[in-house]
């Protein structure tokens, strides 16, 4: 909410993943909102730099599945004069409410210097069976020298308080032990 323009006074919080291919004509958008003043009702990128306000050059409104947004972009959507703004950080993101209609919170979207790699969490994937309606998605970018991590993830629908958090080594399908612990970023169901 503090990016907004004015900003908002919220608990809300988001992540968000923009993956170019290398061809450069399409592009994989994931988006995750948590604590929302109500249901997402419409979540925009626009052309504006940090602190200022633009027009939508992209409804994402039609992807709306609950707090989660996928899309995949081509076309028109993605020029060439686009996507140079996508990379030089001129677009941001924002997502709206009815209590909020001007944008609840906003995220300006940068291009990421470190490797960044994405999780996509459900109970399909645990190697033990789970039933739950559970989501989440994390970001991950570890810096070039590879001495430091930045962990962003938030989780939705799950049965109780995050208790545990780690990054586990193994291979999909596969349990491992664990890599790092993560329980010290825990902040409600979100960990930063």
């Amino acid at each position: 909410g503090d990016q907004q323009v004015p900003p908002v006074t919220t608990s809300a919080t988001g992540v968000a993943s923009f993956r170019l291919n290398k061809t450069q004509d399409t592009m994989c958008i994931d988006i995750i909102g948590i604590g929302l003043s109500g249901a997402i009702t419409g979540i925009h990128v626009h052309e504006g730099a940090m602190g200022a306000t633009g027009g939508v050059i992209l409804d994402l409104s039609p992807y709306i599945n609950g707090n989660r947004i996928t899309a995949t972009i081509t076309g028109s959507d993605l020029t060439a004069a686009k996507i140079a703004k996508y990379l030089s950080g001129e677009y941001y993101l924002n997502i709206h409410t009815d209590a909020n209609p001007m944008g609840e919170i906003r995220g300006q979207l940068k291009l990421e210097t470190d490797k960044g790699y994405k999780a996509d969490m459900d109970a399909n994937q645990q190697v033990h069976a789970v039933t739950s309606s559970a989501q989440g998605l994390g970001s991950f970018a570890v810096s070039l020298t590879g001495e430091t991590m930045d962990v962003k993830l938030i989780t939705t629908n799950l049965s109780g308080p995050i208790t545990a958090a780690h990054l586990h080594y193994g291979a999909p399908g596969v349990a491992g032990g664990v890599a790092i612990d993560l329980m010290p970023l825990i902040a409600g169901n979100a960990i930063r």
